[in-house]
């Protein structure tokens, strides 16, 4: 009944605290604004719920990426139990209410762990819990709820382990593992990883050490039987341990080790191995299909030393990362701060190591976690992504903060006992601390060392901080450090004293971390009203989606750097209900879903060619394909196109990607003497090349606007001709213009101010719609020699080895004042919006069409062929080798009619079509070839072919068939087996386990 009372009185203030740090999230309805959970994780979870709640499992995600595996990412985290929150409620309400069910299971883990395998009291354990729960790394991880929900496991982790480990459980052994289980679901394996090596380095410690597990509240209260029972081990003939438990002889000599001793000091390791079984085992359904998608993806083939080293801790960021930086603002992933108080506490448990031995094993967590954080900065981290399993899986070392944070936590509650313990004017006899065990001069030396370590690392870092700590800064941490000391130095007084400073420390604690986590976005919560928000252009793609029976895809380049037509008011609704930061945040959001950022199209239902992981997502193929569309810069695979695309791509490729809409913001568009220029899709135009445009507004035109430049043509003289533009009216009469040389276009500038000029003068540049961005075209206007109605104009490079690059065009009617902005490109119709431009591509391929000619061609050689233009995709396709792969070629006289295709159904895991075909080819589905898809024509299995270098084909003889596709991944399926056979027998365990165990008492009670 004590112990219920016990932790019942920790359950109460840690409740309150989180809905303190919470309350707006809690009780007025706001939802976290955090670019992650906004454009990541809220399109996910809602995907993942949705799919649930029609009764389909969500193995694929057509949306994103053009297509991709869903539940193979472990990131989704279909499978973790707490997502059913978002079964239940909205995602960003169930996010919400993620993140601080699982803030309050860190501070109850933690208080746990200090309590059971600190052997603190309850106090104290509150302190190491309130460190833990509101520190700056889970703080700074509330728009991850993947490693939030990972981390707050950690504490759990390692206290059933010590349970199981003391007890001799196997039960609690399985409970360790199941608990492993959770944390691999929750969906983030880096943050798994770090916490089942520090379950590993925790087992270690107990196999070197056993008797050195702290009897529970030893000092603070009396102590339970188990405990005593554990420390006072009955005496051994001829023989003693010694200060480390382990066997020796009586003139004190090591000697050979019983089987009962050393079944005691391998329990931890045996324990350590039930409980890898257990996650081995239950978590195989998730594992097999994720492994199944790493050797698919970006991360195929490992990662490199400087991918694996990317965000690491920088030393001049180090001491930020230690101590609060009030107010300043810190890349989330580098945030550690615990406060200064629970650091001073920290550095006193080091220091007196000896009372509770623990505290050494807490002090090398945090000395691990800072040693890895570091990562490139580390001189010995080469070293370790060679010969350590696992490191060379992860990116971002700085996440090794967890352990730092975990060990540093556990030292915060070791030196808040401290307190406790100065005010106690004797120890109990029953109850003599673990350090009484030690040499005086060992305890000195080691206590020495320790600080002096923690000193020297803590200057190293203050000499290295950039900026240098502000004088208020430092007033600050001396402030809290000397307060911190002289409470503790008053709890020698007594113990009502000790306990009144104890709870005064923690008092500051609760307004320091308070205060260092002001910047954090949890702390400025946004409307609702900016998730899925009916935007214009978004409303208007829908209906035209709505229209149509076959699915198109989205490809959005629209900038986010605008401000939306609702600004003023926005701010005069809630400047009174949000802080201005979070006001902020709101209008940014509602952009983001303006321009269907990231993952966002998935909450609507849109497919995209884009899409935004940075796990193991994308596809690598659909990564080198992606390159296409932007060729000559070296980007890392994973990322955005929409960040990256400055104009639509050429057309052979959008029609490839199958995309029917294009998104652009209108702010990248530009306005020259009140003539409205449309700069989002450009024409290139090589040797020789001519493109005409056809489908123009009938105005009448006297000028036309012209924005253009060369490329590989810095030595033409002014005067020369760079091409020409004909125009030809509705009569038919044609009229060629030239385009000449430091008149009306000139070379693209280079860049720096190194470079030598361009040997003829530059027209008017066009300023960049960045204002810090460098011009690169030029404007003409060029006067027609009477009013024209314009049925079609052409553009010509007439440059033998460059190339002619026209912008934006605008036909002008000088009379009236008119204008209007053609799109370079008769595929294309335009709608405009406030902000936003939406293009509907009049023919893209279909996403299911047949082909008749292809060819067996090697990877190598398809990636450019798909890029070159003149190829007609339509007409040909590319097959990967393989053994049943064939070269077709239809006679001449058939054409791309021969062949019919219906697409009766499409749903993420399953496509049918109906062919009526002449003749033989191949059946063309312009989606991701992946493991795991079959294919049944007429009800047969046929084998699934790649083509076009990523898509799938299937070959289809003549005549009618049906042909289905279906994701039916082995991964899944094996996967699954294991799990419920290893539940099964887990199950059967147990049961086996609770029969022997009420044998037991029964046989004791008789």
């Amino acid at each position: 009944m004590r112990k219920l009372w016990s932790g019942a009185a920790a359950a109460v203030p840690l409740t309150a605290l989180v809905a303190l740090f919470y309350h707006d999230l809690i009780f007025r309805g706001l939802i976290l604004g955090d670019y992650d959970a906004f454009a990541y994780f809220y399109p996910l979870r809602q995907y993942a719920a949705d799919a649930l709640r029609q009764g389909r499992f969500p193995l694929w995600n057509p949306d994103l990426f053009l297509g991709a595996p869903f539940f193979a990412n472990v990131q989704t985290a279909v499978l973790y139990p707490l997502n059913v929150l978002f079964l239940l409620m909205p995602a960003p309400y169930a996010y919400s209410a993620s993140m601080v069910l699982h803030v309050l299971l860190a501070g109850v883990a933690m208080y746990l762990f200090a309590r059971r395998s600190l052997g603190v009291s309850l106090a104290p354990g509150l302190m190491a819990a309130i460190t833990f729960m509101f520190s700056g790394f889970l703080s700074g991880q509330t728009g991850h709820i993947n490693q939030l929900t990972v981390a707050a496991w950690m504490p759990l982790l390692l206290v059933a382990f010590d349970e199981a480990v003391h007890r001799r459980s196997l039960a609690l052994g399985i409970a360790t593992g199941l608990v492993g289980t959770l944390q691999l679901l929750a969906g983030h394996t880096q943050e798994w990883y770090f916490s089942t090596v520090t379950l590993g380095l925790f087992a270690l410690w107990r196999m070197l050490f056993p008797s050195l597990r702290p009897a529970i509240e030893s000092i603070s209260s009396p102590r339970s039987r188990v405990d005593r029972v554990a420390e006072n081990d009955p005496p051994l003939p001829l023989a003693q341990k010694n200060r480390f438990g382990w066997r020796t002889s009586a003139k004190g000599a090591v000697s050979g080790v019983d089987r009962k001793q050393l079944i005691t000091r391998l329990w931890p390791l045996l324990l350590l191995m039930v409980a890898g079984l257990v996650e081995v085992g239950t978590t195989a359904v998730q594992v097999l299909p994720t492994l199944e998608l790493s050797g698919e993806s970006i991360r195929a083939g490992g990662m490199s030393y400087w991918d694996v080293v990317s965000f690491s801790l920088p030393p001049t960021s180090a001491l930020y990362s230690i101590l609060p930086a009030y107010p300043e603002q810190l890349f989330s992933e580098y945030v550690g701060y615990v406060g200064v108080v629970p650091v001073v506490l920290a550095v006193l448990a080091v220091i007196a190591w000896s009372v509770r031995p623990t505290s050494a094993f807490m002090a090398g967590l945090v000395g691990f976690g800072v040693f890895m954080a570091l990562g490139k900065y580390n001189p010995f981290y080469p070293h370790l992504y060679h010969w350590i399993p696992g490191i060379d899986l992860f990116r971002v070392p700085a996440r090794w903060l967890l352990v730092y944070t975990f060990g540093i936590s556990g030292l915060a509650g070791l030196g808040a006992q401290l307190v406790l313990d100065l005010g106690m004017r004797r120890r109990r006899a029953a109850a003599p601390g673990p350090g009484q065990r030690f040499p005086l001069l060992l305890k000195v030396l080691v206590a020495g060392l320790l600080l002096s370590t923690a000193l020297i690392l803590l200057g190293l870092f203050f000499r290295l901080a950039s900026p240098q700590p502000t004088r208020d800064q430092l007033l600050v941490w001396g402030g809290l450090a000397g307060s911190t000391l002289i409470l503790v130095g008053l709890g020698a007084l007594g113990r009502r004293v000790g306990w009144v400073s104890l709870g005064v420390l923690t008092a500051m604690t609760v307004g320091e971390l308070w205060a260092a986590g002001q910047t954090t976005s949890v702390r400025h919560p946004i409307p609702f009203e900016a998730y899925r928000p009916q935007r214009t252009s978004t409303t208007a793609l829908l209906q035209d989606m709505s229209r149509r029976d076959t699915p198109g895809r989205l490809l959005t380049f629209a900038t986010d750097q605008y401000e939306v037509k609702e600004t003023p008011d926005y701010k005069k609704e809630y400047a009174n209900k949000i802080n201005p930061e979070a006001l902020i945040q709101f209008m940014v959001d509602i952009k983001l879903s303006e321009v269907l950022a990231a993952n966002i199209p998935t909450e609507y239902g849109i497919q995209t060619v884009d899409g935004y992981d940075g796990g193991i997502l994308p596809l690598k193929r659909y990564a080198d394909l992606k390159s296409l569309l932007l060729p000559g810069l070296d980007l890392p695979p994973d990322n955005q196109l929409r960040i990256n695309l400055k104009y639509v791509p050429p057309m052979n490729l959008v029609d490839l990607l199958n995309v029917r809409y294009l998104l652009g913001a209108k702010i990248e568009d530009t306005q020259i003497d009140g003539v409205y220029y449309d700069r989002a899709i450009s024409m290139i135009l090589d040797h020789g090349q001519t493109e005409r445009l056809q489908r123009l507004p009938r105005i009448s035109t006297t000028s036309i606007g012209l924005i253009s430049s060369t490329k590989g043509a810095r030595d033409r003289k002014d005067g020369e001709v760079a091409g020409t533009v004909t125009v030809t009216d509705v009569t038919g009469q044609r009229l060629t213009l030239p385009l000449r040389f430091g008149v009306e276009t000139a070379e693209t500038p280079e860049k720096g101010s190194g470079a030598a000029p361009a040997a003829h003068h530059q027209p008017r540049l066009v300023n960049a719609w960045i204002p810090t961005e460098q011009p690169t075209d030029y404007y003409a206007k060029i006067k027609l020699p009477r009013p024209m109605q314009v049925k079609e104009i052409s553009f010509h490079n007439s440059l033998p080895d460059a190339q002619l690059r026209i912008r934006a065009v605008s036909l002008i009617d000088d009379h009236s004042g008119t204008s209007a902005p053609l799109v370079l490109s008769d595929q294309l119709d335009r709608q405009f919006f406030f902000d936003m431009k939406l293009y509907t591509n009049r023919n893209p391929l279909p996403r299911v069409f047949m082909v008749h000619d292809s060819l067996v061609r090697k990877d190598g050689t398809v990636l450019s062929a798909l890029g070159d233009s003149q190829i007609d995709l339509r007409q040909l396709a590319f097959i990967a080798p393989s053994p049943t792969a064939r070269s077709l070629s239809s006679p001449a006289t058939e054409t791309a009619s021969a062949g019919e295709v219906q697409l009766r159904s499409y749903r993420p895991e399953e496509i049918v079509a109906d062919v009526n075909s002449k003749q033989p080819g191949y059946l063309m589905l312009l989606d991701p070839y992946y493991p795991g898809w079959k294919v049944q024509v007429d009800g047969a299995d046929a084998p699934v072919e790649r083509a076009d270098y990523l898509f799938r084909a299937v070959y289809v003889a003549a005549g009618k068939h049906t042909v289905v596709f279906k994701y039916e991944p082995d991964s899944f399926r094996i996967g699954l087996e294991i799990t419920l056979a290893s539940l099964g027998l887990l199950g059967a365990a147990l049961l086996l386990l609770a029969i022997r165990a009420r044998r037991v008492r029964r046989h004791t009670m008789i």
